[in-house]
């Protein structure tokens, strides 16, 4: 059964995340040909205080991007 783990800063809405979920799991359905009831998909997130990119965390990113 494939399974599928997304690692993401907390930065994205519960109705994102179940859309991402569901376009992952349609995608391997059709590129492995399993049924959709086999198929994994598992968000992981850390806070935007817990994740850092370039050495800034996702909080001072937003912050500097006004985000």
């Amino acid at each position: 059964m494939p399974e599928i783990h997304v690692y993401l800063g907390a930065l994205f809405n519960n109705e994102q995340k179940k859309l991402m979920m569901q376009e992952l799991s349609r995608a391997v359905v059709r590129t492995l040909e399993v049924k959709i009831e086999n198929v994994i998909v598992q968000v992981v997130e850390a806070s935007v205080d817990d994740k850092m990119k370039g050495g800034e965390t996702f909080r001072e990113r937003q912050e500097r991007l006004g985000q």
